[in-house]
């Protein structure tokens, strides 16, 4: 008589490990347990957990879990929980990976290994190997991470020099428009931010045109293109006015001085 052997179902999802590690567990425990195709869903269901049950009840609004089927579910849950991979950041992962100090050969290389599964390096074109050659190649790491962005299809040599070709137009555009506009008025978000104006004392571009004091006519001293507030006469002035009781208290000791020696 054969042994029978028990199926366990898997623990409750819990985001931990990929979601296509957990599917299958729970493919292996349907098929030992020979669920039907049409109880698929509900054994998903029952397995997941409630804290991932609770997600997909929200995920799946307004339509009810009873009316998806088991491949809506695992396309639902993907969705949501599996990021599609970056193929080409993962090729240019695996060959510039080294064997790290204290790791051993077996622990690198089996590293590699599941790297290498994760990379579907069978589906390359022979263009899709000279745009990873490029991309080990660039100097700008910055080039490299937006050309790697998934958003970009990296199909053949063409497709990639188009899009790096753009891209430093736009960089080199992008740094002009900053030239440009690096000596332009200060916006209102700028306001504490520039350099006060010696002669009105307001923020404003370089020039005595642009200074709003330029025809104004001082209080303090009748002279034209400053304000009171920033007049240097009236420093002067103020400087002129604390030196003097110094002077005359000075020449008085002299004189006491002198009076004392007669």
């Amino acid at each position: 008589m054969a042994k029978t052997i028990d199926v366990w179902p898997p623990p409750a999802y819990d985001g931990k490990v990929r979601f296509e590690v957990w599917e299958v567990q729970l493919e292996l425990y349907m098929t030992a347990k020979k669920v039907e195709d049409k109880d698929k869903a509900s054994c998903l269901l029952q397995n997941i957990g409630l804290e991932m049950l609770e997600k997909i009840i929200d995920w799946s609004y307004p339509k009810k879990l009873t009316t998806l089927s088991y491949d809506d579910l695992l396309l639902l849950i993907k969705n949501h929980c599996s990021s599609a991979p970056n193929l080409f950041a993962l090729r240019v992962k695996l060959f510039n990976e080294r064997q790290q100090p204290g790791q051993s050969v077996q622990d690198y290389i089996s590293y590699m290994s599941q790297l290498l599964g994760q990379c579907a390096m069978k589906d390359m074109t022979p263009q899709q190997y000279g745009v990873l050659a490029i991309l080990r190649g660039l100097q700008s790491d910055e080039l490299r991470q937006y050309l790697m962005n998934p958003t970009n299809t990296l199909d053949d040599i063409e497709a990639t020099r188009k899009l790096a070709v753009s891209f430093e137009q736009s960089k080199g555009a992008a740094k002009e428009i900053k030239m440009e506009y690096k000596d332009k008025p200060f916006g209102m978000n700028m306001v504490g931010k520039g350099n006060v104006c010696g002669y009105c004392g307001g923020l404003h571009v370089k020039g005595r045109n642009r200074c709003p004091a330029a025809e104004a006519t001082c209080n303090e001293c009748s002279k034209k293109g400053h304000f009171a507030k920033m007049c240097r006469s009236k420093e002067f002035m103020n400087a002129k006015s604390y030196s003097q009781p110094y002077s005359n208290h000075r020449h008085r000791n002299s004189q006491n001085l002198i009076l004392s020696l007669l």
